[in-house]
């Protein structure tokens, strides 16, 4: 579970929630900045199904610092935004987790099923957009990060504004900055920042362009 995996799904994965107790949040292990909720944990994940069961954000911070279990994998999600023509990038701000790293945008732990209600959360707060413009698919892909401790989803939207619409409604928050890229600008962009990427970010630009997310062409 620990090592670097991707898995490409050709039909949306099923998910099986493990009923637990309510998890304990340890407020003392997080620092500023950091959201104390509840997350979920993926015990197993395969080519048609995840499993998950409840976990603690707390546990997740103290995983990062080497002294917590030692493969937990929280469950995240990834949107792929269309507007227009263009690709929506993120740069994380300082002040939050993975602060000045590049990202598809939004991006978030997923804190319950189905996942399509926390894409929605995430959209809606990180990239300032109404529900009425959103139109969300299935996950496509999963990513897992054994740094971040993260099996990432990766799932298209698109919002139905127009890029001069976005920018101008876009307020500073998560993202300090948002980019809008044509596809086959995406590459360039990456390599001029890339020191400053989130793992899942050139995992999805490959995906891109070897035309296995021929949904956004």
């Amino acid at each position: 579970m620990r090592g670097n995996a991707s898995i490409l799904w050709s039909a949306p994965p099923q998910f099986e929630l493990v009923p637990t107790p309510d998890p304990e949040v340890d407020i003392g292990a997080l620092s500023d900045g950091e959201w104390n909720g509840s997350l979920l944990r993926v015990t197993h994940f395969s080519e048609v199904s995840l499993t998950v069961v409840p976990s603690s954000y707390g546990h997740l911070a103290a995983a990062r610092r080497g002294g917590g279990p030692s493969d937990p994998l929280f469950l995240a999600v990834t949107g792929v935004t269309r507007i227009g023509e263009g690709l929506v990038l993120g740069k994380r701000a300082n002040d939050v987790t993975d602060g000045g790293a590049w990202e598809f945008a939004p991006s978030g732990g997923v804190q319950r099923l189905p996942i399509e209600h926390q894409m929605l959360t995430e959209a809606t707060e990180e990239l300032g957009v109404s529900v009425d413009s959103l139109s969300i698919g299935s996950p496509v892909a999963l990513f897992v990060d054994s740094i971040a401790f993260t099996a990432d989803l990766i799932i298209p939207l698109r919002v139905n504004l127009s890029v001069a619409q976005f920018i101008s409604t876009f307020v500073p928050g998560e993202y300090e900055r948002v980019e809008v890229l044509h596809a086959d600008q995406v590459g360039t962009f990456l390599s001029h920042n890339s020191a400053d990427l989130s793992a899942v970010t050139p995992f999805i630009a490959g995906l891109i362009d070897e035309g296995k997310l021929a949904i956004f062409q």
